[in-house]
């Protein structure tokens, strides 16, 4: 019968090659999340274009209410657009001069930007702007529609 030497030298060679291994494994996975990151920054956001072909929001009614010198504006979002809107810019103007409104996810309160399929209405504070006549929205800096004020909101 013969007797198994116990070979520690052995041994340390193998943990050797299983430690190299995970150090690899470990690297390429280091490697890969980097570039993964940095191709994600550098991939291009959506073009103007593509909003506008898309237009993934609507205007549903802009109107002026004298009472409380507001502006109310509801737009609806569409359900079908992928479209990821980081900004909505409004601008609305009168003969003489113009105001403008910017909602994005760093504002709060009301203005929040609406979900795919959701409508939502913003009051905007129009003080100093005599009867606004157009209301013009962007999102992600690209102007999008452009509508008629109503005088009167019913």
């Amino acid at each position: 019968m013969q007797k198994i030497k116990n070979n520690k030298k052995g041994i340390a060679e193998v943990i050797g090659v299983v430690f190299i291994i995970l150090i690899s494994i470990v690297s390429a996975g280091i490697l890969y999340s980097s570039i993964n990151t940095v191709t994600e920054q550098l991939s291009p956001a959506f073009s103007c274009t593509d909003i506008k072909i898309q237009h993934p929001t609507t205007i549903e009614k802009a109107c002026y209410n004298k009472e409380t010198n507001e502006l109310e504006v509801t737009i609806e979002r569409t359900i079908t657009s992928n479209i990821e809107i980081n900004s909505i810019g409004f601008v609305t103007s009168s003969d003489t001069n113009s105001l403008e409104f910017l909602c994005g996810f760093s504002c709060g309160g009301n203005c929040v930007i609406p979900d795919a399929g959701e409508t939502k209405t913003y009051y905007f504070d129009v003080e100093g702007l005599t009867n606004p006549k157009t209301l013009i929205i962007s999102i992600n800096d690209c102007t999008l529609e452009s509508k008629e004020i109503l005088p009167a909101c019913l």
